[in-house]
């Protein structure tokens, strides 16, 4: 393992908490902020937590949290309420960045995140990025009430900050070419805005043993399991996927699992118990740790990414056919019919068909999965990717763009 270091001290702001990620199963990728060892210390901000404290997540990885107070009243005096938190945590991230000397500060959206961030780093000057890890448009146009932020209830008042922000940070890191054209067309200049791909640990998933939750291995002895990993929510087709199955789990030889929290979840959960068709046939497990995602991926017979960004690639890592719908990014990795099966958005019928299709043609299912498997690594694999988001780094605290 290369364990350069460049002494580089980076402040993380982001809309979680350390319980939340816990209960995702990730709470691990804090310590990959590092870099492998090239980010000498780690600081990350939950502003909008459940309690304030702080909390040691490793060596060198602090992680501060400030509660979320219950604001009540009228909806402006709520909104009044919690943009003075906002200001309120943009001076403990500005005194915090102060005192542990950072290099640069990061907020992983181009909203509330965003504006704690910016507001903390203008004087003194520190080098601010803010990194897009979703289409935010997409996600609002598919669940118009919790997919995408809103000011006072309007999602026009979100967009401005998010142009305003994108207009004023020293880089904008999108996770792939797409959102990086559409930051562009938000706002973001050209000329710093660059892609800060996803990194996998292939080598790393390479030594997990496939292995199904065991109320999962339970049921599925005979059967084929066909599997959902990730957020439990419209904007990544959930409800196509319950669909599908209530189609063609009657073949007898199939099951469906979803592993995963998100606000769909209960919902979910409902109605596939009080469906007899889905009663036993779909299984809901919940969050669970992301070494055993991996093991149920490495385990399923297909991969279910309708909507998705990380676990396309882990699907795709563990060597599975995935299913994907072509938007955003999907095309870079997946291929129709030889590194895995693309489907017109929406398409609920041709996802009946090439699901039949994997199930009936094991031989085709396996080759799949391997040329996604080469694919994906090619593209991926943290050992070459390492070296690009490192660059962006020694870019972002080389260059303070003068506003």
């Amino acid at each position: 393992m290369d364990t350069t270091c460049s002494n580089m001290i980076g402040l993380f702001i982001l809309n979680s908490d350390l319980d939340a990620l816990k209960a995702k199963g990730v709470a691990g990728m804090i310590g990959e902020r590092t870099e492998r060892g090239y980010l000498s210390r780690v600081i990350t901000l939950h502003p909008m937590a459940k309690e304030t404290r702080v909390v040691d997540a490793g060596p060198e990885l602090p992680v501060h949290e400030l509660a979320l107070p219950a604001f009540e009243g009228a909806r402006v005096r709520r909104w009044l309420g919690f943009i003075a938190h906002v200001f309120w945590a943009a001076i403990y991230a500005r005194r915090l960045a102060l005192r542990e000397s950072a290099s640069f500060v990061r907020a992983q959206d181009p909203y509330f995140s965003g504006l704690i961030g910016f507001l903390a780093t203008r004087w003194p000057r520190v080098p601010f990025c803010i990194s897009i890890h979703a289409d935010y448009d997409q996600r609002h146009a598919l669940d118009g009430k919790q997919g995408a932020p809103k000011i006072l209830g309007s999602r026009n008042l979100a967009k401005r900050l998010e142009r305003f922000l994108l207009r004023r940070a020293d880089l904008v890191m999108p996770i792939r070419e797409s959102l990086r054209i559409q930051a562009i067309g938000h706002g973001a200049s050209s000329e710093r805005t660059v892609v800060f791909p996803h990194a996998v640990d292939f080598q790393s998933i390479d030594k997990v043993d496939p292995a199904l939750p065991h109320e999962v291995k339970v049921r599925a002895v005979g059967r084929k399991v066909l599997l959902f990993t990730g957020r439990l929510s419209r904007e990544n087709y959930v409800w196509d996927v319950v669909e599908v199955a209530r189609r063609i789990v009657g073949r007898g030889d199939c099951i469906f699992v979803f592993i995963g929290l998100g606000p769909e979840l209960d919902a979910v959960r409902s109605a596939c118990s009080a469906d007899e068709a889905l009663r036993g046939t779909v299984i809901v497990c919940g969050p669970l740790e992301r070494r055993a995602v991996h093991a149920a991926q490495k385990a399923a017979y297909a991969g279910l990414v309708l909507m998705g960004g990380f676990t396309l690639i882990e699907f795709c890592a563990a060597r599975r056919p995935c299913v994907a719908y072509d938007v955003e990014w999907h095309r870079d990795l997946i291929e129709d019919g030889k590194t895995g099966m693309l489907l017109r958005e929406g398409d609920r019928e041709g996802l009946y068909k090439v699901l039949s299709r994997l199930l009936d043609e094991p031989d085709f299912a396996g080759q799949l999965g391997q040329a996604a498997y080469t694919r994906a690594r090619a593209q991926h694999d943290v050992e070459s990717v390492m070296t690009i988001r490192r660059n962006i780094y020694q870019r972002l605290t080389a260059e303070r763009t003068l506003l």
